[in-house]
C-alpha cells in the first residue's frame, strides 16, 4: 500500500492517513501539484509554484468546496448512467420487432441525437467543475 501511495506522490502523516485528493491535484495555470494547508477554520489546496515564489496567479481553492463540486459532478454522472441503462432497457424490452427500414432507420437517429445530448450535458459537467475550481 505505501508503495502504491508514493509512486503517485501521496504524502502520508504522523496518523499514517493521506487525504483522498492527495497525489491527483494539479494546477490549471501552471500545471505544477497542489498542496494541502489547514486554517483555523478551513483546509485550502494551495498551488505549489505559488507557495514557493508567487509566479502562478492561480494561489488557492478550499476543500470542501471542491468536494461538493465533486460530489455534484458524480450526481449528475450517476444520473446520466442512470439514464442510459434506462434507455437501453426500453430498447431491449420492446415487444413489437418492426423489421421496416425507414421506422429502424428513423429510431437509430433518435437515439444518436439522444447520445449526442449525453454526450454534451457530460461536457457541460466537466465545465461546470472546472469553473468552479
Amino acid at each position: 500500500m505505501q508503495e502504491l501511495l508514493y509512486s503517485r506522490n501521496i504524502r502520508v502523516n504522523k496518523k499514517n492517513t493521506y487525504d483522498i485528493f492527495s497525489g491527483h491535484l494539479r494546477c490549471n495555470e501552471c500545471g505544477n501539484s497542489m498542496i494541502i494547508r489547514k486554517s483555523k477554520y478551513h483546509t485550502y489546496y494551495y498551488c505549489k509554484t505559488y507557495l514557493k515564489n508567487k509566479s502562478c496567479s492561480s494561489k488557492s481553492f478550499q476543500k470542501e468546496k471542491l468536494e461538493q463540486v465533486v460530489v455534484e459532478l458524480l450526481n449528475n454522472f450517476r444520473n446520466v448512467v442512470n439514464d442510459i441503462d434506462e434507455k437501453i432497457k426500453e430498447i431491449l424490452n420492446q415487444k413489437e420487432i418492426c423489421y421496416d427500414k425507414e421506422i429502424i432507420k428513423s429510431k437509430i437517429e433518435n437515439i444518436e441525437r439522444q447520445i449526442e445530448k449525453y454526450i454534451k450535458l457530460k461536457s457541460e459537467i466537466k465545465e461546470d467543475l472546472k469553473e468552479n475550481l
